[in-house]
């Protein structure tokens, strides 16, 4: 449970971090080394994810040649929504329909609502304040958001909260004294994160039922745990995506530890911090870790929370 033992206000603190991302402009955030993969819409689905892994990418935009126009975004929310929605098909179906069927083909077959929104085509322009794309980001809950150049039609980055954090990290800094003293509080205080309901998954669980977690859920990580609740390891959305590269190793039954044993044979560091640890400290591990999450921990390393980019981000944008 959360500490209700803070009662100081810090509206005038989160206001310093509203007004700065309504000063900045999104196209302010991009790198030098930037790169942008492109993939054309009417590729293969197992094409197109062999493609996100090959360049080691998470999302890259989609090209229609006939539209003339960018059409959308491919992430690992696509690949999970299709295995999900097929789980009751035999698997040399899925995999026939896979190596054949172009990616925006799906939104015809599956009745997937995420496929149908009003806005298929969801991006932010170059010179959109970073507050404006801050809330597209999680007025869509997505943690990948095109930004266009409008005049040239080109997508010249793909945003994301680690890069709006490491942004906001560089250059304003905590010399401010409000800022100061809201830094110096802990997550716990401040109600920022997840400690009730957080979902844990064990070695032994089969495919189907992590698929239907991440969709049913939406949760885009789950740490994996032993019998005691002791965090061992982590499964992401972004490792659906190895299925793709390993499509004959592994069935709608195959356990969390095989499937992890196709691309992964030793357990991943997994990031953590604690209930204790102020909005400074943890400001500073996403800034130097770039993970989209933390798990929160007990002193005996049992998961009690998550706290998430998109959580910490949309703290500011309240």
């Amino acid at each position: 449970m959360f500490s209700n033992t803070n009662t100081t206000d810090f509206s005038k603190a989160r206001k310093i971090i509203a007004t700065f991302l309504r000063e900045h402009r999104t196209n302010e955030v991009i790198l030098e080394n930037n790169r942008v993969v492109v993939l054309e819409a009417d590729l293969p689905t197992e094409v197109a994810f062999k493609a996100l892994l090959e360049n080691d990418i998470r999302g890259a935009p989609l090209w229609d040649n006939e539209q003339e126009r960018f059409v959308g975004i491919i992430t690992s929310s696509d690949l999970v929504d299709i295995l999900y929605h097929c789980m009751e098909r035999p698997r040399e179906q899925l995999f026939s329909q896979w190596q054949s069927v172009p990616l925006t083909a799906w939104k015809d077959i599956l009745s997937c609502p995420r496929w149908h929104r009003d806005i298929p085509w969801i991006y932010t322009e170059a010179d959109s304040s970073l507050y404006d794309s801050c809330h597209l980001l999680k007025k869509y809950a997505i943690h990948k958001l095109p930004v266009l150049s409008v005049e040239d039609n080109l997508v010249i980055h793909i945003l994301t909260h680690s890069r709006i954090l490491s942004f906001v990290h560089q250059q304003l800094g905590y010399t401010d004294r409000e800022l100061e003293a809201l830094f110096s509080v802990s997550i716990n205080e401040l109600h920022i994160g997840t400690m009730d309901n957080v979902y844990t998954i064990g070695l032994n669980q089969d495919l189907q039922s992590i698929l239907t977690l991440f969709h049913d859920k939406n949760v885009s990580a789950v740490p994996i745990v032993d019998q005691n609740g002791i965090l061992q390891d982590l499964f992401a959305r972004s490792d659906i995506c190895h299925l793709a590269r390993n499509w004959n190793q592994w069935n709608w039954n195959s356990s969390m530890s095989s499937i992890l044993s196709l691309f992964r044979p030793n357990p991943m560091h997994v990031y953590t911090c604690f209930q204790t640890d102020t909005l400074k400290q943890v400001f500073d591990k996403f800034c130097k870790t770039l993970v989209h999450r933390l798990f929160v921990v007990d002193e005996n390393q049992k998961v009690i929370g998550v706290l998430s980019l998109s959580d910490l981000l949309g703290y500011f944008l309240e």
